[in-house]
């Protein structure tokens, strides 16, 4: 790896560590994740900003997963120029970073809503945070096994 490249891949793995501690932030800020839309209406101030935060959050982290995916394939030797994000979720599926390809592309559809729909009605901002919530778990492992593959071909001075 090239002087230059381990540059790129350092900003991307600290980017990402910094998006894990912010998902951490937006979950306590957020509180007790509401089970129905009475619940989601009635959240406190920190909690309406939680999840707003939230939200951003797991678009961001899911954009430079993605961009870390891509980076950790470019380490191999692998052209990524006319990889879809299906292809790369199979890769990363078959390297063990993800445990599912299936369950990858949800949230990649799920940053791709975050992005470009913004949910008016409370039963649509509730709706985005019940996915945002549950896109959590799979995105905090995928953070973790990355980083743990980057460590492992010591691809980082």
């Amino acid at each position: 790896m090239t002087e230059p490249e381990e540059d790129i891949l350092e900003i991307i793995c600290d980017r990402v560590r910094s998006l894990t501690i912010a998902l951490d932030e937006d979950m306590r800020l957020l509180g007790t994740v509401p089970t129905d839309l009475t619940a989601f209406e009635a959240m406190t101030e920190h909690g309406r900003v939680g999840s707003r935060a939230l939200l951003k959050t797991v678009e961001q982290l899911e954009d430079q997963l993605m961009r870390l995916f891509r980076t950790i394939l470019q380490a191999r030797a692998v052209d990524t120029k006319d990889l879809y994000a299906r292809d790369v979720a199979n890769r990363m599926e078959s390297l063990r970073i993800i445990d599912s390809a299936d369950g990858w592309m949800e949230v990649v559809k799920l940053r791709n809503r975050l992005v470009h729909d913004y949910p008016l009605t409370s039963e649509a901002r509730f709706a985005k945070l019940v996915e945002a919530v549950r896109a959590t778990d799979i995105l905090r492992a995928a953070t973790q096994r990355a980083l743990t593959y980057v460590d492992k071909k010591e691809w980082l001075a």
